[in-house]
């Protein structure tokens, strides 16, 4: 299969890097970091091939496999010649592993392998993944190139496109979407990876290294994203892989590797999500300060020149298509929901730390909508006692849908954690500025942005609070025997199983009303679908949107039963638009679907010469003729008009 080309560069960049050391003093790469750095290289690769073939508009099967053959070919011949060279110093000792090592992999090795099973199964499903995540994709591997094209729906242009990138790697080598859940997948097992180096670095034994991954397993949010095509566990990686390299390079001068893994993943960080901006900042804060300056100024310097340049460079291509059609580096002027605040300073910092408040009040919704509404109205109350006029946060209770699962015991461990950290008197200086920067940047999200404190953004704290594992780990080692470190890492371990289990649209076992084989009554809520690997595709497609399936079958089998192939979209902002890319199997299926109803904003990107032979439209009225083209059938609330007249006059 041609996709295992670009798999194929992962373990050939992780030859590279394992137990290499770039100087006699200093000791070889551990597997944690060298995985972690082929992770960032093998990311960045994939962003600059697609960018590059993108310019050609050659992002096609064969020019993509070309370029991963080459890149493949390269790394095993360097690979090759470093080990040669390392050979003689190398010396390689069987891991020493305990029952407790091998019962705590068995129960990790299930679970990813349970995780994977779903994300193979399901289709992305994901609210966002259905109105631009995959719909981007899904254009791109169309027009054979990144350009912007007009869009129903702004994000599908504007926000940062990494993650998007990656999959877009895979769907055209793949020849489909089977592997697009997995980029989350593997950002999933990466962060794992990531927590147990950073528990190295702070010198934490083994089983305390284990209660910091059980707890980032055990993360709600990070088990139920694990699956879909969102982008915060893949943020959550940059997060965690930037603060590690933060903290090896503390207090230390930059080699060359040092240098290319701080640039890569900020700036593929930075490539992936909007938040990412915020959370970085403070540890970019810390790589800075903790350069020697006294000593070598010069070479500090160029260091974080090297870095800057590099993450750069990888955001070059978005920026130049942003600046292209008069956008700002970061997309449309003014798109950004920056948080006002009154013009009184003591006004403005009440504002701020109530915000912080309402961020994490969002974690302890209960099942219980009056109790909900009673803990928002005290919040309310005490807010008009201060004079302030901010929305109260609106509670829901939803525990396993990954758009607003909270993680309440999770962020009680991370407060009671960071106070021991604050009060004990021997600990890492390392350990409190990597706790000061996680929490500058959880600070920093609700302060700036408007909708950081809406219950559906819950998921911007999703970074944040996995990053903190190794700081549990850390805590637990200094305050907990052995005895009760066994427990707390194999109750964690075992804490993530109603996630694994009861996601809403990707469960294993479903809750229903009425439960079947292999189903659950509703025990805790139900679930919005039966289990993923029973139920048929289109209802797994339509289980965050189930008031779309109808009309959307509909419309895609009376396409399919005719012989039109051109098709023209006039739909809303808010549909599921991947949807119908799904079901038609387009763009390899033959069908070509381009929008025709853009925003404003973006009429000049619209393709004059596209000549569509139909038009799905959920924003006509009660119009019979369209765009030249008559109404040949509806379905609820979708039109689909179908006729050889097309153009480009509404009324026509």
């Amino acid at each position: 299969m041609p996709v295992l080309l670009c798999l194929a560069a992962f373990p050939l960049l992780f030859a590279l890097f394992w137990r290499s050391a770039e100087r006699p003093d200093r000791p070889a790469r551990g597997w944690a970091e060298a995985f972690l750095l082929a992770a960032t290289a093998w990311a960045a690769l994939a962003v600059l091939l697609a960018e590059i073939l993108g310019a050609f508009q050659a992002l096609a099967l064969a020019p993509m496999a070309t370029a991963w053959v080459t890149a493949d070919a390269v790394l095993l011949t360097w690979a090759w010649a470093v080990w040669r060279r390392r050979r003689a110093r190398v010396s390689f000792h069987r891991p020493v592993l305990s029952r407790l090592d091998v019962f705590f992999m068995g129960i990790l090795g299930i679970y990813l392998l349970a995780l994977a099973a779903v994300a193979w199964a399901a289709p992305p499903n994901n609210v966002d993944s259905l109105q631009y995540h995959m719909a981007r994709v899904v254009h791109w591997a169309q027009q054979g190139s990144l350009a912007h094209y007009a869009a129903g729906y702004g994000p599908q242009l504007w926000s940062p496109p990494a993650a998007e990138v990656l999959i877009l790697n895979l769907r055209t080598l793949a020849g489909n979407d089977r592997l697009a859940n997995f980029v989350q997948w593997f950002a999933f097992l990466s962060s794992l990876v990531g927590v147990w180096w950073i528990g190295t670095l702070f010198s934490v034994g083994r089983l305390a290294r284990w209660v910091a991954v059980g707890f980032a397993v055990s993360v709600p949010m990070a088990v139920l994203q694990s699956t879909s095509t969102q982008n915060d566990m893949v943020v959550a990686f940059w997060l965690l892989t930037l603060a590690a390299f933060s903290l090896k390079t503390s207090r230390r001068s930059l080699t060359p590797i040092d240098c290319l893994a701080l640039g890569l993943t900020l700036g593929v960080g930075l490539l992936t999500k909007a938040t990412f901006y915020f959370l970085c900042v403070p540890f970019v804060g810390w790589l800075a300060l903790s350069r020697p300056w006294r000593t070598d100024v010069w070479r500090s310097l160029r260091d974080l020149a090297v870095v800057a340049l590099l993450a750069a460079a990888l955001n070059l291509g978005q920026t130049w298509r942003h600046l292209g059609i008069g956008w700002t580096p970061f997309g449309p002027p003014g798109r950004f929901p920056i948080q006002p605040y009154p013009a009184s300073v003591p006004r403005a910092a009440a504002t701020a730390a109530l915000r912080v408040i309402q961020a994490g009040m969002l974690n302890f919704a209960t099942p219980s909508p009056d109790l909900n509404d009673q803990l928002t109205q005290k919040l309310a109350r005490f807010q008009a006692t201060l004079g302030i006029s901010t929305d109260r946060p609106l509670l829901i209770w939803d525990w396993n849908h990954e758009e607003v699962a909270g993680s309440p015991i999770h962020l009680l461990i991370v407060i009671v954690s960071a106070a021991c950290l604050i009060l004990q008197r021997r600990r890492p200086r390392e350990a409190l500025a990597y706790a000061a920067c996680l929490t500058a940047g959880f600070v920093l999200l609700p302060v700036t942005t408007a909708t950081a404190v809406d219950p559906l953004n819950i998921r911007y704290q999703l970074p944040t609070v996995v990053a903190w594992s190794p700081l549990i780990g850390l805590v637990v080692a200094r305050n907990l025997g052995r005895r009760a470190l066994n427990l707390g890492a194999a109750g964690l371990l075992l804490l993530a199983l109603p996630w694994l289990l009861f996601n809403k649209t990707r469960p294993i076992i479903a809750l229903r009303p009425d439960p079947g084989p292999g189903e659950l009554p509703c025990l805790a809520g139900c679930t919005s679908i039966g289990s993923i690997f029973s139920v048929p595709v289109a209802d797994a497609l339509f289980a965050n949107r189930r008031e779309h399936l109808e009309e959307y079958l509909g419309t895609t089998n009376a396409l399919q039963a005719g012989a039109c192939r051109e098709i023209g979209l006039r739909l809303e902002s808010y549909d599921p638009e991947y949807a119908l890319w799904y079901l038609l199997d387009a763009p390899q299926s033959g069908f070509h679907l381009e929008t025709i109803y853009p925003s404003p904003d973006m009429e000049p990107l619209l393709d004059r010469e596209f000549r569509p032979c139909a038009i799905i439209c959920t924003v006509c009225g009660g119009r019979t003729r369209l765009h030249g083209l008559d109404l040949a059938a509806q379905t609820g609330g979708m039109k689909l008009f179908v006729g050889e007249g097309f153009t480009w006059d509404e009324d026509g």
